[in-house]
Formats: structure tokens, C-alpha cells, sequence
């Protein structure tokens, strides 16, 4: 082999493995990084509560989903999941564009006095080389109620009842005179806007 084809051999090979295309995002691709930090919140704007205990606060950090989407034309799609906090790494590295990121926890039920759905969401852009810090706070997804009772309906009815649901065949929480200020948490379908009494 001449030293000219030897060369040219080498040269078609580089050529070659240079050309392959990687899956993985590179700094030149426009790669940006995301430092995501969760919390999660009992508020809620109507009625005060009671704030998260420790424990149960590292219960839904725990077993909370951490979902990222990145916008695309008018869909959104999943490039990141984790189960827990304690899994999300400190530094996320994302092409540039647009993206969502989606924490849930709890459980979801019709309706429930104890069991509480938590969601945060958070809309965020990541740019070629910068560190972006995002903080999304999962509170209270639940539409919730309380029935109060009449003091002037106590000579009239000896034992007041309310029962309050999403849809009648959706499961039905019963408030009575003894429920005074107890809060009923329901999952209210987005083409639904009405609890029933």
C-alpha cells in the first residue's frame, strides 16, 4: 500500500466516524442545564389548614412523579421522568427550547375526606449554555368543600345531613352537624364544574 492510498484510507475512515450521528445532545447543540427544585404545599385560597407535617411531607416527596416535557408546535412531548425527588439529578442537561415540567402526588379518588391529589406545574425555556433554576410547588389539585350548618336549622331538624359529589355515580361524601369546618377533597373532571348537594 502506497503512503498516499494509506492516508486516504485513514482519511475516509475519520471521515466516516465523524459523520455518525449521536443520540445525546452536545454543548453545541444548543445544550442548556436545568436545576429543578420541588416542594409541595397544603394551601389553600378559601380556607386556612393545617401545613404538612414532616412525614408526610417526605411521603409525597417520595413517591411524587416529576415529569418534563419540551414543547413541540402545539404538542407537548415526555423527555424526562423520575419517581421521587430523591431521584431527580441536581443538574438536568436539556437541548435549548421550550419546556414544561409536571410534579404530582397523592392519590386521585371521586371524593375523599383524608386522600389529597397534589400537582405543580411550571413552564420554562432552556438556552445554549445557561444554568436555569426552576422552583415548582405541588399543592392542593383537589377541589374542595365544606357545608356549614345553620344554627337557626338546630330547633327544626334533629340530625342535618349534606351529601356532596361530583357526579351521583361518582362516589358521595355525607356531611353531617358533627362535620363542622372538615374539608371533603373531590376530583373534578376538567368538562365538569359543579358539585352536587
Amino acid at each position: 500500500m502506497k503512503i498516499k492510498e494509506y492516508y486516504l484510507y485513514w482519511l475516509l475512515l475519520l471521515f466516516f466516524f465523524t459523520g455518525c450521528q449521536r443520540d445525546e445532545y452536545t454543548a453545541t447543540d444548543g445544550e442548556g442545564s436545568l436545576r429543578l427544585s420541588i416542594g409541595m404545599k397544603n394551601d389553600l385560597k378559601v380556607v386556612a389548614t393545617r401545613a404538612l407535617t414532616s412525614e408526610e411531607q417526605a411521603i409525597l416527596e417520595k413517591d411524587c412523579k416529576v415529569r418534563i416535557y419540551q414543547h413541540e408546535k402545539e404538542d407537548l412531548k415526555l423527555v424526562r421522568k423520575y419517581q421521587g425527588v430523591e431521584n431527580v439529578p441536581d443538574d438536568i442537561l436539556l437541548a435549548s427550547g421550550d419546556y414544561q415540567v409536571k410534579v404530582t402526588a397523592g392519590e386521585v379518588v371521586s371524593a375523599s375526606f383524608d386522600k389529597k391529589f397534589y400537582e405543580g406545574i411550571k413552564s420554562f425555556t432552556i438556552t445554549k449554555g445557561a444554568d436555569v433554576k426552576v422552583d415548582v410547588v405541588a399543592n392542593v389539585g383537589n377541589t374542595v368543600a365544606t357545608v356549614a350548618f345553620a344554627e337557626t336549622m338546630n330547633p327544626y331538624f334533629e340530625n342535618c345531613m349534606v351529601g356532596v359529589a361530583v357526579k351521583a355515580e361518582n362516589g358521595i361524601l355525607d356531611f353531617t352537624a358533627d362535620d363542622v369546618g372538615k374539608l371533603g377533597y373531590f376530583s373534578v373532571p376538567v368538562a365538569c364544574d359543579t358539585l352536587f348537594c
